[in-house]
């Protein structure tokens, strides 16, 4: 069940949607978002915090519904995708580009790059 503040972060408003952290042994955790029985978007941050990746899934699902509620927790969770339909095609828009959603699953690894201190001589 979501808690109030995930709720209140989400702007969601139904019982259908719940969100769940797990962690992971070598630091780390997942975020799990389930619509009804369906994990529409996991995604993974390292343990320095940094964004690994994002796992996105219809569960064969594709609706309104599903895809508002994957852009509701993309806008709430900074995550910077978003999910819309065109010519009966899901498609996720990420980074300035556009993809598209084959079988109603989608993986978005994504690359940060961490700064490196040099010392001097």
């Amino acid at each position: 069940m979501l808690k109030q503040y995930e709720i209140e972060r989400l702007g969601i408003t139904t019982n259908n949607t719940q969100v769940e952290r797990v962690p992971q042994t070598k630091g780390g955790e997942w975020t799990i978002v389930t619509l009804h029985n369906t994990d529409i978007v996991k995604f993974k941050h390292h343990a320095s915090g940094f964004l690994a990746q994002i796992l996105l899934d219809t569960g064969g699902w594709n609706t309104v519904t599903t895809r508002r509620r994957m852009n509701e927790v993309s806008q709430a969770y900074g995550l910077g995708f978003h999910v819309y339909q065109k010519n009966h095609k899901l498609y996720v828009a990420y980074k300035g580009n556009d993809y598209e959603f084959d079988e109603g699953k989608f993986t978005i690894n994504v690359v940060h790059q961490i700064p490196v201190s040099r010392s001097r001589y």
